[in-house]
């Protein structure tokens, strides 16, 4: 795992559960500014207080659908400004559609947890990886699933979506490693 402290920090979905948590994590480890992207702007008000609370006030929250973007180019254009480079990068927000067979699901369930669970991925990543490939060094940790090893019944869709995920991440990896940078994949 690459150096948290000191670094600049970004987490997807970071306003609660796993997202939360691995800010928090971060902030403990000495991370110079936690950027927490979420699209429930609520959570993203309690998180930042919470924070500040335990004494953390390098702590900048945006309210982000990682499924739009045009959202993601926005923010990651504040956070570049305002911040700075990303040097660790969380891509965590994510979606099940729900437990059903997948003849079940509707063409909006299908897009919106592909937008959210690959696009959004995927998208985030492009918007700040050419920063880290001229810093030569940076790291994207990308939140799956078992559900992207193995066969999930009345799960298709989500599986489906961290199968990919977890394809691109491996890929990604590889190109990384092509660079000979301190440039890393988890």
């Amino acid at each position: 795992m690459s150096q948290i402290k000191g670094a600049n920090v970004l987490v997807t979905g970071g306003a609660n559960g796993i997202g939360k948590l691995m800010g928090l994590k971060c902030l403990q480890e000495g991370a110079a500014n936690l950027i927490i992207w979420d699209i429930n702007e609520e959570n993203l008000q309690n998180t930042q207080k919470e924070f500040a609370s335990k004494g953390y006030k390098n702590v900048s929250t945006f309210i982000v659908d990682v499924s739009n973007v045009d959202d993601i180019e926005k923010s990651a254009t504040e956070v570049l400004l305002e911040i700075g480079n990303v040097d660790l990068l969380f891509n965590n927000a994510g979606i099940v559609a729900g437990k059903k067979s997948f003849w079940e699901h509707t063409a909006k369930d299908i897009e919106k947890t592909l937008s959210i669970n690959v696009s959004g991925v995927m998208n985030v990543t492009r918007v700040f990886i050419q920063d880290m490939i001229k810093q030569r060094k940076g790291h994207v940790i990308n939140i799956a699933s078992a559900s992207g090893l193995i066969p999930l019944p009345k799960g298709s869709v989500y599986a489906s979506s961290k199968w990919a995920v977890l394809g691109w991440s491996e890929s990604l990896r590889m190109e990384f490693e092509l660079e000979g940078k301190d440039l890393h994949v988890t």
